[in-house]
């Protein structure tokens, strides 16, 4: 078993992976869908930093459980 972590891009949220996600689940695989990054929205106000990515994104592969056995799967718009 993989654990995947999955992080959409700039334009979209987690839903993107939902497929992706249903089918890597029922493979017997953990996922854990990014929902929404920092720096992704609508708000200019609101929005974080990378900084603030890599740490949403840090800690989804801590809740996945052994880093070594995981998988980050990044959009490529970032």
């Amino acid at each position: 078993m993989t654990n995947f972590v999955l992080v959409h891009g700039g334009f979209v949220g987690g839903w993107y992976w939902g497929e992706v996600a249903d089918r890597l689940r029922k493979a017997g695989h953990r996922v854990e869908v990014i929902e929404q990054l920092p720096s992704a929205g609508t708000d200019p106000a609101a929005l974080g930093d990378l900084a603030a990515d890599v740490e949403v994104v840090k800690l989804a592969v801590e809740r996945v459980g052994d880093p070594s056995s995981s998988l980050v799967i990044p959009t490529a718009e970032w």
